[in-house]
């Protein structure tokens, strides 16, 4: 099975909320468009499950949201689709470039909550294999772009830049240990921790 083929995994379609199409000399593939559905079912199902089952703080500031690569796709729309449910989003290595007009559109017509602590992270080295063979572009510098369109869209919709926190880190991959290495910093930010 080629990368490109890998592509179209059920992730792909979870994380994004609109359908995408990719296409190369040989295929065409469409994916995405559930992300909607997983975020739905995140606020609806999962978090009330939690709340429910577990001693919780269920307020809006003490709710979080994180995610990676595709991960921060769905956390950002997550975080503007119900935007009176968390209080931080954690976006790592946003790869929003896979549908940009469609998630800078959305983000700009549904603001989230002024109040909440958005941590944005980025490396100088994101862009990969697999991620060259969708796009011509950098792709390197492609994740830091989509970083800052994420950021600039947060500011032009009257977000506090108190509550927001962009890091691009020189030399970082897009990778795991990354993330986690700046979790913490997140965690936080989000939680007001000094």
């Amino acid at each position: 099975m080629s990368e490109f083929k890998m592509f179209h995994a059920p992730l792909v379609d979870e994380y994004i909320p609109w359908e995408i199409s990719v296409e190369d000399e040989e295929q065409k593939i469409s994916a995405g468009g559930m992300g909607k559905d997983y975020a739905k079912w995140l606020v609806e199902t999962v978090k009330p499950f939690i709340d429910k089952h577990y001693r919780t703080k269920k307020e809006r500031k003490d709710t979080i949201l994180a995610g990676s690569s595709l991960g921060a796709v769905i956390t950002a729309y997550t975080g503007a689709a119900y935007p009176d449910t968390f209080g931080g989003l954690g976006i790592f290595s946003l790869a929003s470039w896979l549908c940009e007009e469609a998630f800078i559109n959305y983000l700009s017509a549904n603001p989230i909550n002024s109040k909440s602590k958005v941590y944005i992270q980025s490396g100088t080295n994101e862009g990969n294999e697999e991620d060259q063979m969708l796009t011509t572009k950098d792709t390197d510098q492609t994740y830091i772009d989509s970083s800052i369109r994420y950021y600039n869209t947060l500011l032009g919709n009257g977000h506090d830049l108190d509550n927001l926190s962009l890091r691009i880190f020189s030399g970082e991959y897009h990778f795991e240990k990354y993330w986690a290495d700046h979790f913490g910093e997140f965690l936080a930010f989000a939680f007001n921790v000094d």
